[in-house]
């Protein structure tokens, strides 16, 4: 045990950096581990899809979604498909995930919040529940403050004289270019509209939401949407 002490001593001016410099390596290594979990998401087990424009694709094997560049992926078999903020539904389920950051919006408050990329949402027994928040949602919709709206409720959809009945887990996209699609989740139906120039709204019983001009309206008062999420707080 002297020895030991001896040897220490004589070399602390060596071991201290040393031992500086393993741990600097253990914590560079920590953080590329959690970096590399963050930006990255596997769905193991289970089939889904996704709706690229009108065409659905599906895949039936293991689904790693990553996002290191700051840009979602698909990475499959050694490719990769880049995401916008469209959901991706598990097949045969009522659950979705979503591949970008999004804003959770209660309409009757005027609240708005926002969730991580790779949220899941999931409806079980009638109610919504997501692994980003400890409560179920209740009279919200989800935006990713561009073109694409997300509905957990029964809702209807309107442009011009067209309507179109919208089940949870529905959602919409109306671009600058003003094309529409709308995609039922109970049916598995995308409809597309092309040249869109009429005020497309979808309606719930409590709440209007003018995707035209991307503003909703509850008792009368109209508000714009949040489009920038970085003083938003998390979803709780």
């Amino acid at each position: 045990m002297k020895k030991v002490i001896s040897f220490l001593k004589q070399h602390l001016k060596l071991l201290i950096p040393l031992f500086i410099i393993i741990i600097a390596i253990i914590v560079i290594c920590i953080l590329l581990f959690m970096k590399k979990n963050i930006n990255e998401y596997k769905i193991e087990k289970a089939k889904t899809y996704i709706y690229f424009g009108e065409r659905r694709f599906d895949y039936n094997t293991e689904l790693t979604l990553n996002a290191e560049s700051g840009i979602t992926k698909i990475k499959l078999n050694g490719q990769e498909v880049d995401l916008d903020s469209q959901p991706i539904y598990y097949t045969g389920m009522d659950k979705i995930i979503f591949p970008s950051e999004m804003s959770v919006i209660y309409p009757t408050t005027g609240q708005s919040y926002k969730i991580p990329r790779f949220t899941n949402i999931e409806i079980q027994n009638g109610t919504v529940y997501t692994d980003a928040s400890n409560n179920p949602l209740d009279n919200i919709f989800i935006y990713d403050g561009n073109d694409l709206y997300f509905f957990i409720d029964d809702a209807k959809l309107t442009v011009g004289e067209t309507q179109v009945d919208l089940s949870p887990l529905s959602y919409v996209i109306y671009n600058y270019n003003g094309e529409l699609y709308i995609y039922n989740h109970r049916d598995d139906q995308m409809y597309y509209l092309p040249n869109v120039t009429d005020n497309v709204y979808v309606e719930t019983n409590k709440y209007k939401i003018n995707l035209s001009i991307d503003s909703i309206t509850y008792k009368d008062k109209e508000k714009l949407l949040i489009k920038n999420f970085t003083y938003l707080d998390l979803l709780k």
